[in-house]
């Protein structure tokens, strides 16, 4: 019904993830509701949304890294900063 794998069930279990102690069948398997559904539904939003974010800063240390390293090979990185807002401390009058 989550879509997500018996492994990492056990892992929320195991940390304590869920609103209440897991109840199980006379078999020992995990039996879940709506309830639990929800909480992990919204715990999969929030992982989701810190991945996104976290992928958007990998691409731009990424850009970073490539124009810094096209720079570097071109013999040309002094140039990236030369011509930058000066941001020594303003002096004492």
């Amino acid at each position: 019904m989550t879509g997500i794998s018996a492994h990492t069930v056990r892992f929320y279990e195991k940390e304590g993830l869920f609103a209440s102690p897991v109840r199980r069948n006379a078999s020992g398997r995990r039996v879940f509701d709506e309830g639990e559904v929800a909480l992990l539904r919204a715990h999969e939003r929030r992982m989701a949304g810190q991945v996104a974010e976290l992928t958007s800063l990998l691409g731009v240390v990424r850009g970073k890294v490539a124009l810094y390293e096209a720079h570097l090979g071109a013999g040309t990185a002094d140039s990236l900063w030369r011509d930058s807002p000066d941001c020594s401390p303003p002096s004492v009058r």
